[in-house]
Order: C-alpha cells, then sequence, then structure tokens
C-alpha cells in the first residue's frame, strides 16, 4: 500500500509541476514574447517549485532583460534579449542628453 502512496504523490508532484511550467511559459508569452523562445528551457528543465512560482510573478513586474537575468543568469542575457547591452544609435558613452 506505501508503494501506491509514493507513486501516487509522485504523480501529483509531477502534474503540479507541469501545470506551473505551462503558467510560466503562458506568462512569459504574454509579457516577454521575444524572450519566450530563449527561456524555455530553462522553464521546462526546473525542477524547483518555488522558483517557478517566482518566475511567474516578476515575468509581469520585471523588464526583458532583467527577467532574463532572474530566469537564466546575468552572463546569458545579450544572447536572450535582443538589443539587450547596445546604446541607442547616435550616442556615445559619456555623453549625456542635453550636454
Amino acid at each position: 500500500m506505501n508503494d501506491f502512496n509514493d507513486g501516487v504523490d509522485a504523480a501529483v508532484r509531477q502534474g503540479r509541476m507541469d501545470g506551473l511550467r505551462l503558467a510560466c511559459g503562458d506568462v512569459v508569452r504574454e509579457y516577454h514574447p521575444r524572450l519566450a523562445k530563449a527561456v524555455q528551457d530553462a522553464i521546462e528543465s526546473e525542477g524547483d517549485e518555488k522558483r517557478l512560482i517566482q518566475w511567474i510573478v516578476e515575468a509581469g513586474r520585471k523588464r526583458p532583460a532583467d527577467f532574463a537575468a532572474l530566469v537564466l543568469g546575468p552572463g546569458r542575457v545579450r544572447r536572450a534579449v535582443p538589443g539587450a547591452g547596445r546604446r541607442p544609435a547616435g550616442q556615445k558613452l559619456g555623453v549625456t542628453a542635453g550636454g
């Protein structure tokens, strides 16, 4: 009987994780459609329920580059977010607007 309960518990946990992954992907596609493809593997492979919930909550709060850094780590943001780290056209280093 214990093996049965263990199997049920594992199936329930797996179902909950699958639901969180789907929800996270949906929220990312809603708030960061250009970023969704870049973070999909990280979402699908994430095994921490609390982290997935954090990503769901933060997706609507963070800018794309900040969200990518949260999910992928700061070193991978430039590849994930088109235009991340680029200066606006015509802007030089050390030059501020109006000066």
